[in-house]
């Protein structure tokens, strides 16, 4: 998970209730979580949005950004 500056200035007073009020046990979530509910303004990418920076290759073969827009 990569976070800018700015939204962790946002995010850093509501982190201590979102740890308190966590509904899953899994922290990716409930970070996610949190930044949906307390930073409106927040740009969040979807997923595949991501690819175009940061990839696995685990077969040695890259199957590009196109495959997954839709």
């Amino acid at each position: 998970m990569i976070m800018s500056r700015g939204l962790l200035k946002l995010l850093r007073n509501k982190l201590g209730y979102c740890a308190r009020h966590m509904y899953s046990p899994h922290e990716d979530v409930e970070i996610g979580r949190c930044v949906w509910k307390h930073v409106k303004d927040a740009v969040i990418p979807v997923g595949w949005e991501g690819l175009e920076y940061f990839y696995q290759q685990y077969d040695k073969v890259f199957v590009g950004v196109e495959k997954f827009q839709s």
